[in-house]
């Protein structure tokens, strides 16, 4: 006999999977698993816009006859490329809106337009009134289009759309849209393409209008370059609505030449001013500069193709000077800049695959255009951060409020993009917005999400990185705790907290600005010249008054560049300043507070009404990352008809604050709100692709707030906004983006903050529960959760109740809590069966939950029971084919191999992947999780080649989808490197897991936790070839981390010190092993409980050390607990129940009880000769 149970070779964490649905939650019970949804990624949404110009647009045809010619030879293909075929969104405006509708609407090739392009020129038309005949035009457009209508029903359909104006409603620059699809707000144009084109391109002088039915009656159209010359904000707007949970990553604007000077001659005549009005209205180049703002923090995303020179004597009409226009825009595309240009938007345009659901780091904001002076603290951060290169550089930024310590920080940056690898910006205005921005530096990386990951993976990076720590004002924040660990790297800390100098090397006060800086300052905001003494004067007199505080000098400028009284301002800010101090409801500290509520105070009264009330909303989320995206989504929310009282007074809300007649959402009219407010400088717009984004200064966020006369309302419907918009979507990108605002309604930042919930947290309960488990912050979720069902108001009715108590079963679950869960699920499983049967889908849902949390404790029958009734059910009213009863059908499986059930285990996952084939394919990420799981049960049954077969085709699919790198793929490689293991191919799953590691270490630094598991696999391949001395050192390194990461009680640190103890004992060292197991076995018992299969193979692991040391009394008992908790668990004929009956007839044999161990080794070969009848029942 031998001790089999002690010490089987290691702990090795082999495959799999975690088992996902909708309505059950599963559990996770391997270490290593396939994810089930990764990150296969959508296409690259891309957006070409064209301007109008008359003969011109020949120049936008040739520059992209360049780019799709130069991507042609990038992909080596012979056939030319066509927009249409990597272009999701193109609008056209124009002429320009022409060719749009002919590449993408028609999908002509390039070639095609071209030749047609002849055709556009149209006949002049005599006499006064406009330049061309409409009617030859329309013929023209006929033969191109013919009969055609603007609908595009094809499944790879570009999607296109040419902008005119109603001639009835001209005001505020909105636009009518000509779509070939349909959006949420609007279907598709019911006209003709070619009416389309007309209504496009019905400039007042160059064409009539044109009389076009689009359903409801015939309407006059004007052409759409009246404001909308240039497109590219409308194409945004449109991609924001088109595809909310895709980011934009390549924004080619394609002009028609660049105009010229736009100026006022000497002569003032009627008709030469008219002119100049004219070519302001068509000037495209402001467009291109706020675009170029908006991008200005996210490179190689917006790119501007424009010829510069040559074109600015072309008009509209010059149909004949066609040959200069191909000469200019020839020359033009020979330019080095504009090579490099294409190059890159080329790179772009044909990136095949990005991450669904990206994560994108934040990026650090630009400074003010109006930036000035400081050169002398920035010399000084230059100096320091080039000295010693290689070793740690922390450094200070300290000051009052609104002295511009991040605006300097901001300059830094922008000075220093050659001067480091990368560079990192985290918001440290709470606690939370610094662990949100770290955990989406995590995402980005593909970590898990966790702040801590982030910390690891950035210490672990030997490059000249920079994180920048912006507003860590908060002196209860432990910012210490996320500096990253070592030696090297450097870190640049904004505060008001002086006290943070002790964690720096160098240190530096922002105070107020020098008096002719802030003077300079403040009449560049102002748009005054410089150069005019009197100017200067006042200016210097002003600041002076403002303590030369860059904040409040900034808002004095902005409210000043809007009234153009500069000799007026201070008398105002006096009379202002003595309303403040009669009328104030918060204490002001210092004059510097007094200077920036004052200004603000000022600029504040010239807002109109709806600029100020989103104002005071915004004051009660978070001060930055305020997106458009919330209100937008809230604007789409759907009603319940017990949710309508409370709900629709917050919507009508929004609705009067855009001024709309409607229930659609309107970007432009938002987007006019927000330009007024920055306009004042109450609002700093963020670098970002889609939606309008911006931040407030903390400080105006924070007087704002407080100034309010009925914050309680405007604080009830901000939140019921946040709500709506997060219900609308379960997207994991949104909820990532809007959990800090949030976060700040429910938590005020901080868990020790919270308010108590009230009955619109009833309302989106389910959403604020997943999105608190996602953001990884499940203690604050359950404290929410538990907090809504102490609520005694009417609203929390029983099914309400059921729906929270539901979410936190599930968070304790997931997050190992097994007892709570098993006793919550318990209450919620007898509640639901009452209320709605046994056969309800929430029921079933809810008997799936308990089995897990039964699984979680080793009450495995328990969980089969439940398990077998979930399958019964669902086969029955959702059918065998139904993915919800797929994954009822793999967790049961999973079950019956916690049971020692195989054939069972087997039967069900071959089942299930040959279900998941068929409908989802062999490339899906569920059948590729089927095969894991099924493989997994193979090598169990010790058909380990099967098992490699399955394990060599996800890694092959893994590879193909997701490269060699990808996480899933780095596991992928671990399993079948186990499988190895198990054949005896040792030296292939050596070198196997020592790509693993090392591709772990490289991507996720060395303390990572999937790095640990890694080096632990490897450790149990060297312990099995013997080489127990390199297994000892890569174990005693997965303790130490563990217990330094993790804790000594997490499951991971358990297993680490199992490990090491079965290497101490292949080593000899048995003292040491036994103390390991003695610690293990303590604290299995105090988490899981006695009877839990993890504590019971504790039990055998350390008899067995026992015996080893020739304690066998101690050895004894615990084999007999071991087997009797074991026969009453798994039942007399289980392999674990065997392999116990053998260690304890060998401590029996030692003791000298041969009786007992005949008796024991009787039974056992009973029950082996009848497990060979039932398998061979022949023979």
């Amino acid at each position: 006999l031998s001790h089999h149970d002690s010490h089987p070779s290691h702990t090795k964490t082999p495959i799999l999977s975690a088992l996902v649905s909708s309505t059950v939650t599963c559990s996770r019970p391997y270490i290593q698993k396939m994810s089930t949804a990764p990150n296969l990624g959508v296409r690259v949404l891309s957006l070409g816009t064209l301007h109008g110009g008359g003969v011109r647009v020949l120049s936008q045809l040739l520059i992209l006859q360049s780019m799709m010619y130069r991507a042609q030879q990038t992909l080596g293909r012979n056939t030319p490329l066509s927009p249409c075929e990597y272009f999701e969104l193109i609008g056209g405006s124009g002429m320009g809106g022409v060719i749009a509708l002919m590449l993408g609407r028609l999908r002509m090739p390039i070639a095609d337009v071209l030749s047609v392009y002849k055709k556009l020129r149209p006949q002049p038309k005599w006499g006064h009134g406009e330049l061309f005949k409409a009617s030859k035009f329309e013929d023209v457009l006929r033969d191109i289009f013919r009969e055609e209508m603007m609908e595009d029903v094809r499944a790879d359909a570009c999607k296109t759309f040419v902008c005119a104006r109603n001639e009835m409603n001209l005001n505020a620059g909105i636009p009518e849209l000509f779509r070939s699809y349909a959006t949420r707000e609007d279907p598709v144009s019911s006209c003709m393409i070619w009416e389309a084109a007309r209504a496009t391109t019905a400039t007042p002088d160059l064409f009539k209008p044109v009389e076009i039915d689009v359903g409801g009656g015939k309407q006059r159209y004007c052409g759409g370059c009246l404001d909308h010359n240039n497109p590219t904000s409308l194409v945004l707007v449109e991609a924001q609505g088109l595809h909310e949970s895709r980011p934009v990553v390549l924004v080619a604007s394609i002009g028609s030449g660049h105009p010229g000077t736009i100026q006022i001659s000497g002569s003032r005549s009627q008709g030469a001013l008219a002119e100049v009005m004219k070519q302001i209205v068509r000037d495209c180049e402001k467009t291109h500069e706020d675009n170029t703002r908006r991008f200005q923090g996210i490179p190689n995303t917006y790119f501007r193709f424009n010829v510069q020179q040559g074109m600015q004597g072309l008009a509209p009409q010059d149909w004949g000077k066609s040959s200069e226009v191909s000469a200019h825009t020839g020359a033009y595309l020979k330019t080095q800049d504009v090579k490099a240009k294409l190059s890159e938007a080329i790179k772009v345009l044909l990136s095949p695959v990005i991450p669904v659901n990206p994560a994108y780091p934040k990026v650090c904001p630009a400074p003010s255009v109006r930036f000035t002076g400081r050169q002398d603290i920035l010399r000084k951060m230059a100096e320091y951060f080039d000295a010693d290169i290689g070793r740690r550089h922390i450094f200070l930024l300290h000051g009052l409020g609104g002295s511009g310590k991040s605006q300097v920080a901001f300059k830094f940056v922008e000075q220093s993009e050659l001067r480091f690898s990368d560079i990192y910006f985290v918001d440290c205005s709470s606690q939370q917005t610094l662990e949100n921005d770290l955990i989406t530096l995590a995402l980005v990386n593909k970590l898990d999400k966790s702040p801590h990951d982030s910390l690891l993976w950035l210490s672990h990076q030997r490059k000249k990185w920079l994180i920048v720590f912006n507003n860590a004002d908060d002196t209860h924040l432990n910012l210490v705790r996320y500096f990253p660990s070592g030696s090297h790297g450097n870190i640049l800390i904004t505060s008001r907290n002086r006290d943070l100098r002790q964690h720096a090397d160098m240190e530096y006060k922002v105070d107020r600005t020098e008096v002719h800086e802030a003077a300079e300052l403040m009449l560049s905001t102002a748009r005054y010249e410089m150069t005019e003494a009197e100017n200067e004067e006042i200016a210097k007199r002003l600041v002076q008054r403002l303590h030369c505080l860059p904040l409040a000098v900034a808002q004095a400028g902005a409210y000043i560049a809007s009234s153009r009284r500069l000799d007026r301002y201070l008398e105002l800010y006096e009379s202002t300043a003595q309303r403040i101090q009669l009328l104030n409801r918060k204490p002001v500290q210092s004059d510097y507070e007094w200077s920036v509520y004052t200004t603000w105070q000022i600029s504040f009264k010239e807002l109109s009404p709806r600029a100020a009330e989103l104002l005071q909303l915004c004051s009660f989320i978070h001060h930055s990352g305020i997106t458009e995206e919330i209100f937008r989504q809230a604007a789409s929310y759907k009603f319940t008809a017990e949710e309508e009282p409370q709900l629709r007074e917050p919507l009508k809300f929004l609705a009067n604050l855009l001024s709309s007649s409607s229930s659609k959402w309107d970007s432009l009219n938002f987007m006019a709100l927000t330009t007024e407010l920055g306009g004042y400088s109450l609002i700093e717009f963020d670098a970002g692709s889609g939606a309008i984004t911006f931040s407030i200064h903390p400080l105006v966020h924070e007087w704002c707030r407080t100034t309010l006369e009925s914050d309680a309302a405007t604080e009830l419907c901000m939140h019921t906004l946040v709500g709506m918009s997060l219900s609308t979507t379960k997207e994991f990108r949104f909820g990532h983006l809007v959990f800090p605002h949030l976060d700040a309604l429910l938590f005020k930042g901080t868990e020790d903050s919270a308010r108590e919930p009230n009955i619109l947290d009833l309302a989106f309960a389910e959403r604020y529960l997943r999105i608190y488990d996602e953001e990884g912050r499940w203690g604050e979720g359950v404290k929410l959760g538990t907090s809504m069902l102490q609520m005694t108001t009417p609203e929390l009715q029983e099914h309400k109740a059921l729906q929270i108590q539901v979410w936190l079963v599930r968070m304790y679950g997931g997050h190992g809590h097994f007892h709570q869960a098993r006793t919550l699920g318990e209450q919620v499983l007898s509640r639901r069966t009452e209320l709605l049967g046994d056969h309800d889908p929430d029921t079933l849902a809810s008997m799936g939950d308990l089995a897990l949390a039964y699984r979680g404790l080793g009450k495995f029958k328990k969980a089969e029971a439940l398990q077998h009734t979930v399958l019964k059910k669902s086969r029955e009213i959702l059918g065998d084919g139904h993915p919800e009863t797929l994954v009822a059908m793999a967790n049961l499986a999973s079950t019956y191999s916690d049971l020692g059930q195989l054939k069972e285990a087997e039967e069900l996952k071959a089942r299930v992947l040959h279900k998941r084939r068929n409908i989802l394919g062999q490339s899906h990420p569920d059948t590729l999780l089927a095969m894991g799981n099924l493989a997994h049960t193979y090598s169990a049954l010790g058909q380990f080649k099967q098992a490699e077969a399955l394990q060599h085709t996800v890694l092959n699919k893994a590879r193909e989808i997701l490269g060699d790198d990808h996480p899933d793929t780095l596991m992928a490689m671990a399993n079948l490197a186990t499988t190895y293991w198990s054949l005896g191919r040792l030296k292939e799953a050596e070198q196997l897991e020592i790509r693993v590691l090392n591709k772990r270490r490289e991507i996720l630094g060395q303390n990572h936790p999937e790095t640990l598991r890694a080096m632990g696999n490897l450790a149990g391949t060297y312990s099995t070839l013997g080489q127990f001395k390199q297994a000892e050192a890569l174990e005693r390194t997965v303790l130490y981390m563990r217990r330094e990461i993790l804790g000594e009680e997490h499951p991971d640190t358990l297993m680490a010190m199992e490990n090491l103890a079965c290497t101490y004992s292949n080593l000899g060292k048995f003292k040491p092993a036994e103390a390991l197991e003695q610690g293990v076995l303590r604290m299995r018992r105090e988490i899981l409980g006695e009877e839990h299969p993890d504590t019971l193979r504790t039990m055998g692991n350390l008899a067995g050390t026992y015996s080893a040391l020739g304690k066998f009394r101690q050895a004894e008992a615990l084999e007999q607990t071991v087997l009797n908790m074991r026969r009453e668990i798994l039942g007399k004929e289980h392999p674990d129940t065997r392999r116990a009956m053998v260690n304890l007839a060998y401590t029996y044999s030692k003791l000298g009880q041969f009786k007992q161990a005949e008796e024991l080794t009787d039974a056992l070969a009973n029950i082996r000769r009848k497990a060979a009848r039932e398998e061979h029942p022949q023979d």
